[in-house]
């Protein structure tokens, strides 16, 4: 079977994620990856709120390919240099009104995603991220 593609452009605003959303839905529905469509809206969630809020990214391309065993996600941003991947992981023992402040989000995408590759190419962060289906 022929893999399926999709890209998405988005400036820096948070409103933009509704129509994210739409979109996504309809291109994993298309790919019969339908049971991807909340962890995958949540990854994405996670670091475009991320880029927007903390990195101040004013332009994000999302680029999705899927076949039936794998989804691949390209996420870049022209926000500050940072790889959430080097962010330890919350201690999850901890009491709530223990824990440091972040890094849950990270966490998240780390164990809902099976690869993870961040890289800093001509100014912009690139986070690679495949998903198989299970």
């Amino acid at each position: 079977m022929e893999g399926f593609k999709a890209q998405f452009q988005l400036a820096g605003k948070l409103i933009e994620l509704e129509d994210l959303f739409k979109q996504l839905a309809d291109f994993l529905q298309s790919a019969h990856l339908s049971a991807l469509i909340n962890p995958v809206n949540l990854v994405l969630e996670e670091l475009f709120a991320n880029s927007v809020t903390h990195g101040n990214a004013e332009k994000v391309t999302i680029e999705l390919s899927a076949n039936l065993d794998e989804l691949k996600i390209r996420y870049e941003d022209d926000g500050k240099a940072f790889n959430p991947f080097t962010i330890a992981k919350p201690d999850l023992s901890a009491p709530i009104e223990k824990r440091s402040i972040g890094g849950l989000g990270i966490h998240l995408i780390k164990e809902m995603t099976d690869q993870q590759l961040y890289q800093r190419k001509n100014r912009c962060n690139r986070i690679t991220l495949s998903m198989k289906v299970k």
